[in-house]
């Protein structure tokens, strides 16, 4: 099947959502690492000035001092066998974050390669679930039919007194059937693959006012937000958004058109997750 007309144009995330959490805790375990060998370069920093100040000492006379140099400088040397331990793993630390925030071309391509290869799966099982829907729109006339003819076969059993025994295995099959009759496949499958390919998604712009908020990625968007980003949400997302909000913000106030406070029906949070960016009028 031939796919491109639909994806013509469509551009996927560079970057799955693994990647952007992965980071997150390669960026805080190199915080950590930079914390240890910073405060073992002011500790060593420290016993330098020390050492200057006790080398001023000695030269002015005070031989007390010359006894305090070699702890000071054992410190020191102790520090930088602390530092020489910690910064290969700096140095890696940062090494795989720079390696995910810029993917090598080859791994680019490959990536590119099947989120198209997926997309085109997708789209070709819908057409299967079209389909489908055909045949189990047929479906339904024939389930009607058959249901008729089983009442009129236990009705006539009963006349001549016959104890029927049921065939399990075509009872399970039609009931089967009969559930999926009323289910919308495929219209569902197409709500779901539209999802997918970024289509058709009623948003609004938004600023993100949490330090990260993460939704279902797509193979268009990672939909990682961090503070400060300007993101198009569908109301789904924002819904999710709220109701995490109702759960944490307590009685909060409402904001009359007059300017007034209005105390019980609340409807603006003090610290949202996200705002509304209001339309250039």
């Amino acid at each position: 099947m031939n796919f491109s007309k639909r994806l013509k144009g469509k551009g996927f995330s560079l970057r799955s959502q693994k990647s952007y959490r992965h980071e997150a805790v390669l960026r805080k375990q190199l915080r950590e690492v930079k914390e240890v060998i910073s405060r073992c370069q002011r500790v060593a920093d420290n016993e330098k000035e020390r050492i200057e100040q006790l080398t001023r000492n000695v030269t002015a006379g005070e031989s007390w001092a010359t006894n305090l140099i070699p702890k000071s400088s054992a410190k020191i040397r102790e520090m930088a066998e602390q530092i020489a331990i910690f910064e290969p793993q700096r140095e890696k630390l940062q090494a795989q974050i720079d390696a995910l925030v810029k993917p090598s071309p080859a791994e680019a391509k490959e990536r590119a390669e099947n989120q198209i290869a997926l997309a085109e799966c997708a789209l070709e099982r819908l057409e299967c679930e079209q389909k489908l829907a055909e045949v189990i729109q047929a479906a339904a006339s024939l389930l009607e039919k058959r249901r008729q003819m089983t009442g009129r076969i236990w009705e006539l059993a009963r006349k001549v007194d016959l104890q029927l025994v049921c065939d399990s295995l075509t009872e399970d099959v039609t009931n089967a059937l009969e559930r999926i009759v009323g289910s919308d496949l495929e219209g569902q499958s197409e709500k779901w693959v539209g999802w997918l390919l970024g289509e058709n998604q009623k948003t609004k712009l938004y600023v993100v006012r949490d330090d990260r908020i993460f939704f279902a990625e797509t193979l268009v968007s990672a939909n990682v937000y961090q503070r400060g980003d300007q993101a198009q949400l569908t109301p789904g997302q924002v819904a999710e958004i709220r109701s995490t909000e109702e759960a944490r913000r307590g009685n909060l106030t409402e904001v009359l058109s007059t300017g007034a406070i209005h105390s019980g029906q609340s409807i603006e949070i003090r610290h949202p997750r996200v705002e509304e960016v209001a339309e250039a009028r």
